[in-house]
Protein backbone atom coordinates (compact mmCIF):
# COMPACT_ATOMS: atom_id res chain seq x y z
CA UNK A 1 0.00 0.00 0.00
CA UNK A 2 1.16 3.51 -0.81
CA UNK A 3 2.70 5.11 2.34
CA UNK A 4 0.65 8.25 1.78
CA UNK A 5 -2.58 6.24 1.59
CA UNK A 6 -1.61 4.19 4.62
CA UNK A 7 -0.89 7.36 6.59
CA UNK A 8 -4.21 8.86 5.49
CA UNK A 9 -6.16 5.79 6.61
CA UNK A 10 -4.41 5.36 9.95
CA UNK A 11 -4.44 9.06 10.85
CA UNK A 12 -7.80 10.31 9.59
CA UNK A 13 -10.10 7.47 8.51
CA UNK A 14 -9.60 4.53 10.91
CA UNK A 15 -11.36 5.92 13.99
CA UNK A 16 -14.24 7.59 12.07
CA UNK A 17 -14.90 4.36 10.14
CA UNK A 18 -14.95 2.31 13.35
CA UNK A 19 -17.27 4.89 14.88
CA UNK A 20 -19.66 4.67 11.93
CA UNK A 21 -19.72 0.86 12.10
CA UNK A 22 -20.45 0.86 15.83
CA UNK A 23 -22.93 3.70 15.36
CA UNK A 24 -24.91 1.63 12.84
CA UNK A 25 -25.01 -1.28 15.29
CA UNK A 26 -26.09 1.07 18.07
CA UNK A 27 -28.79 2.49 15.78
CA UNK A 28 -30.49 -0.85 15.28
CA UNK A 29 -30.18 -1.80 18.96
CA UNK A 30 -31.62 1.54 20.02
CA UNK A 31 -34.37 1.22 17.43
CA UNK A 32 -35.26 -2.21 18.76
CA UNK A 33 -35.55 -0.72 22.25
CA UNK A 34 -37.67 2.17 20.90
CA UNK A 35 -35.12 4.80 21.90
CA UNK A 36 -35.11 6.48 18.49
CA UNK A 37 -38.63 7.78 19.04
CA UNK A 38 -36.96 10.30 21.32
CA UNK A 39 -35.24 13.13 19.45
CA UNK A 40 -33.15 13.74 22.54
CA UNK A 41 -31.09 10.68 21.59
CA UNK A 42 -29.71 12.26 18.42
CA UNK A 43 -29.08 15.58 20.15
CA UNK A 44 -27.36 13.82 23.04
CA UNK A 45 -25.03 11.81 20.81
CA UNK A 46 -24.07 14.75 18.59
CA UNK A 47 -23.55 17.28 21.37
CA UNK A 48 -21.60 14.90 23.59
CA UNK A 49 -19.47 13.72 20.67
CA UNK A 50 -18.58 17.28 19.70
CA UNK A 51 -17.88 18.36 23.29
CA UNK A 52 -15.62 15.35 23.85
CA UNK A 53 -13.76 16.09 20.62
CA UNK A 54 -13.04 19.76 21.34
CA UNK A 55 -10.01 19.04 23.58
CA UNK A 56 -8.41 17.56 20.45
CA UNK A 57 -7.33 21.14 19.75
CA UNK A 58 -4.72 20.58 22.45
CA UNK A 59 -2.70 18.95 19.68
CA UNK A 60 -1.23 22.41 19.19
CA UNK A 61 0.82 21.70 22.32
CA UNK A 62 2.95 19.34 20.21
CA UNK A 63 5.59 17.72 22.43
CA UNK A 64 4.11 19.19 25.60
CA UNK A 65 0.91 17.16 25.20
CA UNK A 66 2.46 14.10 26.85
CA UNK A 67 2.14 13.50 29.70
CA UNK A 68 0.75 16.62 31.35
CA UNK A 69 -2.11 17.53 29.00
CA UNK A 70 -2.99 13.86 28.52
CA UNK A 71 -3.33 13.26 32.26
CA UNK A 72 -5.26 16.51 32.70
CA UNK A 73 -7.70 15.53 29.94
CA UNK A 74 -8.11 12.04 31.45
CA UNK A 75 -9.15 13.63 34.75
CA UNK A 76 -11.45 16.02 32.90
CA UNK A 77 -13.15 13.19 31.00
CA UNK A 78 -13.51 11.16 34.21
CA UNK A 79 -15.32 14.12 35.79
CA UNK A 80 -17.50 14.51 32.70
CA UNK A 81 -18.36 10.80 32.87
CA UNK A 82 -19.49 11.25 36.46
CA UNK A 83 -22.06 13.87 35.45
CA UNK A 84 -22.97 11.90 32.33
CA UNK A 85 -24.56 9.24 34.57
CA UNK A 86 -27.11 11.76 35.81
CA UNK A 87 -27.62 13.14 32.31
CA UNK A 88 -28.49 9.70 30.96
CA UNK A 89 -31.08 9.12 33.68
CA UNK A 90 -32.63 12.55 33.24
CA UNK A 91 -32.76 12.62 29.45
CA UNK A 92 -33.82 9.04 28.73
CA UNK A 93 -35.96 8.28 31.77
CA UNK A 94 -39.47 7.10 30.95
CA UNK A 95 -41.64 8.27 33.80
CA UNK A 96 -40.08 6.90 36.95
CA UNK A 97 -38.25 4.15 35.07
CA UNK A 98 -34.60 4.76 34.27
CA UNK A 99 -32.95 3.14 31.23
CA UNK A 100 -31.30 -0.19 31.87
CA UNK A 101 -27.57 -0.48 32.41
CA UNK A 102 -27.19 -2.10 28.99
CA UNK A 103 -28.78 0.89 27.24
CA UNK A 104 -26.77 3.40 29.29
CA UNK A 105 -23.58 1.47 28.58
CA UNK A 106 -24.39 1.33 24.86
CA UNK A 107 -24.97 5.09 24.70
CA UNK A 108 -21.81 5.81 26.68
CA UNK A 109 -19.63 3.60 24.48
CA UNK A 110 -21.15 5.16 21.35
CA UNK A 111 -20.41 8.65 22.64
CA UNK A 112 -16.84 7.68 23.57
CA UNK A 113 -16.19 6.20 20.12
CA UNK A 114 -17.75 9.19 18.38
CA UNK A 115 -15.78 11.61 20.52
CA UNK A 116 -12.55 9.61 20.09
CA UNK A 117 -12.99 9.49 16.32
CA UNK A 118 -13.47 13.24 16.06
CA UNK A 119 -10.76 13.85 18.67
CA UNK A 120 -8.17 11.88 16.69
CA UNK A 121 -8.96 13.76 13.47
CA UNK A 122 -8.80 17.18 15.14
CA UNK A 123 -5.64 16.21 17.01
CA UNK A 124 -3.84 15.06 13.86
CA UNK A 125 -4.77 18.28 12.10
CA UNK A 126 -3.18 20.24 14.95
CA UNK A 127 -0.17 18.06 15.72
CA UNK A 128 2.70 17.18 13.41
CA UNK A 129 3.42 13.93 15.26
CA UNK A 130 0.15 12.37 14.02
CA UNK A 131 -0.62 10.10 16.98
CA UNK A 132 -4.26 11.10 17.36
CA UNK A 133 -5.48 7.51 17.84
CA UNK A 134 -3.22 7.02 20.87
CA UNK A 135 -3.98 10.48 22.20
CA UNK A 136 -7.73 9.77 21.98
CA UNK A 137 -7.36 7.02 24.60
CA UNK A 138 -7.57 9.80 27.19
CA UNK A 139 -11.36 9.57 26.62
CA UNK A 140 -11.57 6.09 28.16
CA UNK A 141 -12.03 7.37 31.76
CA UNK A 142 -15.33 8.87 30.56
CA UNK A 143 -16.88 5.39 30.87
CA UNK A 144 -15.31 4.50 34.24
CA UNK A 145 -17.87 6.22 36.55
CA UNK A 146 -20.77 4.35 34.92
CA UNK A 147 -19.01 0.99 35.29
CA UNK A 148 -17.97 1.76 38.86
CA UNK A 149 -21.46 2.84 39.94
CA UNK A 150 -23.00 -0.27 38.37
CA UNK A 151 -20.47 -2.47 40.18
CA UNK A 152 -21.25 -0.83 43.53
CA UNK A 153 -25.02 -1.05 42.97
CA UNK A 154 -24.78 -4.72 42.01
CA UNK A 155 -22.77 -5.41 45.15
CA UNK A 156 -25.29 -3.73 47.45
CA UNK A 157 -28.17 -5.49 45.69
CA UNK A 158 -26.90 -8.81 47.02
CA UNK A 159 -29.34 -9.76 49.81
CA UNK A 160 -27.89 -9.99 53.29
CA UNK A 161 -29.29 -13.49 53.65
CA UNK A 162 -26.69 -14.77 51.22
CA UNK A 163 -23.98 -14.07 53.78
CA UNK A 164 -25.69 -16.16 56.45
CA UNK A 165 -24.05 -19.55 55.91
CA UNK A 166 -23.80 -22.62 58.07
CA UNK A 167 -20.54 -22.89 59.97
CA UNK A 168 -19.43 -26.07 61.68
CA UNK A 169 -17.90 -25.88 65.10
CA UNK A 170 -14.14 -26.32 65.28
CA UNK A 171 -14.82 -29.37 67.46
CA UNK A 172 -16.70 -31.07 64.64
CA UNK A 173 -14.87 -34.03 63.14
CA UNK A 174 -15.30 -33.75 59.40
CA UNK A 175 -13.72 -37.18 58.87
CA UNK A 176 -16.76 -38.81 60.45
CA UNK A 177 -19.05 -37.39 57.78
CA UNK A 178 -20.24 -40.21 55.58
CA UNK A 179 -22.98 -40.28 52.98
CA UNK A 180 -24.46 -43.56 51.86
CA UNK A 181 -24.90 -42.96 48.15
CA UNK A 182 -27.08 -46.06 47.80
CA UNK A 183 -29.68 -44.52 50.13
CA UNK A 184 -29.46 -40.97 48.80
CA UNK A 185 -32.58 -39.28 47.50
CA UNK A 186 -33.21 -36.58 44.92
CA UNK A 187 -34.50 -33.35 46.43
CA UNK A 188 -35.81 -30.13 44.90
CA UNK A 189 -35.05 -26.94 46.78
CA UNK A 190 -36.75 -23.66 45.95
CA UNK A 191 -34.81 -20.50 46.76
CA UNK A 192 -35.36 -16.78 46.34
CA UNK A 193 -32.40 -14.69 45.20
CA UNK A 194 -34.02 -11.54 46.58
CA UNK A 195 -36.50 -11.06 49.38
CA UNK A 196 -39.02 -9.39 47.07
CA UNK A 197 -38.77 -11.96 44.24
CA UNK A 198 -42.19 -13.19 43.16
CA UNK A 199 -40.97 -16.51 41.77
CA UNK A 200 -38.54 -18.96 43.29
CA UNK A 201 -35.75 -20.79 41.51
CA UNK A 202 -35.61 -24.56 41.79
CA UNK A 203 -32.37 -26.44 42.40
CA UNK A 204 -32.21 -30.23 42.12
CA UNK A 205 -29.64 -32.23 44.06
CA UNK A 206 -28.98 -35.42 46.00
CA UNK A 207 -28.94 -35.82 49.79
CA UNK A 208 -29.08 -38.61 52.35
CA UNK A 209 -32.44 -39.62 53.81
CA UNK A 210 -31.64 -38.29 57.26
CA UNK A 211 -30.44 -34.87 56.13
CA UNK A 212 -31.87 -31.96 58.12
CA UNK A 213 -33.10 -28.84 56.36
CA UNK A 214 -33.65 -25.64 58.27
Amino acid sequence: MDPVTQHLISSYLLMPVLTVIFGIAAYFIARKNKLLNNKKLIVYLLLCGIVLALPGLSGFMDYNFMPYIYVLLAILYWTAGYYNRFLLRKVFASGKETPSFGIRCLLTVTVVLLGAGLFSVVFNLCNELQYGIWASTCLLPFAFPLLYSQTVNSYFDIPLEIYKVWKYSEEYDSDSLYINRERSIVVDVEIFRKVDDSAAERITGKASEDVIFG
